[in-house]
């Protein structure tokens, strides 16, 4: 699916609101997997708003 059409349902100066963790910055034990996704939420969300948000 194409992320333009997300945008077609944003109103204008809408937001997209990702909860993450601060786990993703640290390093506990045993905590590799699920830090490493929030890492991966936290990512795509900058480089959504990159390539989606105003110039």
């Amino acid at each position: 699916m194409d992320k333009k059409l997300a945008t077609k349902h944003l109103n204008v100066n809408g937001r997209i609101i990702n909860f993450s963790t601060s786990v993703a910055g640290q390093m506990f034990p045993a905590y590799s997997l699920y830090a490493g996704f929030k890492g991966a939420v936290e990512q795509f969300t900058r480089q959504l708003a990159k390539e989606l948000g105003w110039k």
